[in-house]
This record gives structure tokens, C-alpha cells and sequence, in this order.
């Protein structure tokens, strides 16, 4: 998880998918991306080698701050296998749970409960309540 930096472009969001599924498939990486209220939410499975190298990557961009890693957790296999990088986006229908995002109801327990917590905490102060 990170925030956005003030030099976040509108359109960098998009350059960020491209890019990473680019890379990703090169790095044999699946996962995908939420953005919300200026945060990012990634979750990112492939080799321990392959991930660290995409941390110290993610570390010098300068469109993010505060990286903070939720989770870790060896897998015996892939929740996303086909996923270079997914974007998700929360669902902003009138009346919709907070915290949820398509897709969700097929997400591994830790992973909704991770994406629940991101989502609800991103929610706009004027939906508070």
C-alpha cells in the first residue's frame, strides 16, 4: 500500500498498468492494482527475487510515498495466474457496500479482508458515516 504523490498525473494511473503488466509478464509477476483516494493497493505474487527487485523499483518512483507492506505469505499457487496487472476499481454504486471491489467474492480470506480494510479507509470523508 503507498499514497499518491502531488506529481501523480490524471493519466498515470493508466501509464502505471501498462507499464507494470509489461514488466510483470517479463518477471513472471501476476497481481493487480486498486486506486483509491490518492492510495494504491497492490497485490503482487511471483518469486521472492522477482518481488524484491519490483520493491526497490517501487521505493525510487517518485509517484508514490509511504510504502507499507501488509502482508507476506508463501502461496502453493497463484490466486491471479492471469493477472500481469489487473486494475480494480472500488464500486461507487449509490448503495454499495463499502469495501468492495468486482471480483472480490473470489479473493482468498486474507486478501478481502486486506482489501475490505484499504477500501473502507478510502473512503471519501463526505461518504463517512
Amino acid at each position: 500500500m503507498s499514497r499518491a504523490s502531488s506529481v501523480l498525473a490524471p493519466d498515470d494511473v493508466f501509464k502505471i498498468i501498462e507499464t507494470s503488466a509489461r514488466n510483470n509478464s517479463r518477471d513472471d509477476l501476476t497481481g493487480f492494482l486498486i486506486f483509491a483516494e490518492n492510495r494504491f493497493f497492490q497485490v503482487v505474487e511471483g518469486s521472492r527475487s522477482a518481488i524484491d527487485a519490483l520493491l526497490s523499483r517501487l521505493g525510487e518512483d517518485t509517484r508514490h510515498s509511504q510504502i507499507e507492506i501488509l502482508s507476506q505469505t508463501e502461496i502453493a499457487q497463484r490466486a491471479f495466474p492471469n493477472w500481469r496487472m489487473k486494475r480494480l476499481k472500488p464500486d461507487t454504486r449509490i448503495g454499495a457496500p463499502i469495501g468492495e471491489a468486482p471480483g472480490l467474492d473470489h479473493f482468498p480470506t486474507h486478501l478481502k479482508h486486506l482489501v475490505r480494510q484499504f477500501l473502507a479507509a478510502s473512503q471519501p470523508a463526505s461518504e463517512a458515516a
